[in-house]
């Protein structure tokens, strides 16, 4: 009886070891692809990052004074005007980092977004594959991918992080619906593609 709880213990402790190596793999990784955080701003300054870095200050501006969001003066001019921030969380994001400088915000709410995508990806792998370094390879895969790059690149920060997106379709699977639409809600607040193809993708699960 000992020697069988001794080898179960060994073998848990095992894989505890391999996950947390995993983890820390990934985020590594996700550092070195994005090249660190302490550079010039990440992605191309024609592209669309301006405007998302911009509405990133602009967003946590307003909410460090109390303010919703919602009227700027740089749009319908001369008059002004209403605008949606198309990235909220990454508005939330900068008001928590109020502290750091903006570019510095900008480059790890990045790498924030796809490391968490990375170790969410890792997990998720994980349990439906039961196969640790397969997962870790397809998480990496994953965050490496053209897609993922190709935002980053542009600065399309809202679709960077996928993480909100793959626990929609995990909570789905287990059929853990008040789970789900809360994943749900806030993968469409993320960025509203999303949560229109998790909602989709929700219908033919319950129809399947």
């Amino acid at each position: 009886m000992s020697n069988g709880l001794a080898d179960n213990t060994t073998m848990t402790d095992r894989r505890w070891a391999q996950h947390g190596s995993s983890i820390v793999l990934l985020l590594v990784f996700c550092w070195y692809w994005l090249g660190g955080i302490s550079g010039d701003i990440i992605g191309h300054p024609y592209g669309d990052m301006p405007d998302h870095f911009w509405g990133n200050n602009w967003f946590a501006d307003h909410l460090r004074l109390g303010e919703w969001p919602s009227f700027t003066s740089v749009t319908h001019f001369p008059e002004g005007g209403h605008l949606w921030h198309i990235d909220p969380m990454g508005g939330v994001f900068r008001t928590l980092l109020f502290f750091v400088p903006s570019h510095t915000a900008w480059n790890l709410y990045l790498w924030t977004q796809l490391a968490v995508t990375s170790v969410v990806a890792y997990a998720f792998f994980c349990a439906q594959l039961e196969r640790f370094f397969l997962a870790l390879i397809l998480s990496v895969m994953l965050v490496s991918s053209s897609y993922l790059s190709g935002l980053i690149h542009s600065g399309l920060s809202e679709y960077v992080g996928l993480h909100l997106a793959i626990g929609v379709l995990w909570a789905g699977l287990a059929r853990r619906w008040i789970l789900t639409g809360v994943l749900l809600g806030l993968c469409g607040w993320q960025a509203f593609s999303y949560g229109l193809i998790g909602a989709l993708m929700l219908m033919c699960l319950h129809w399947r």
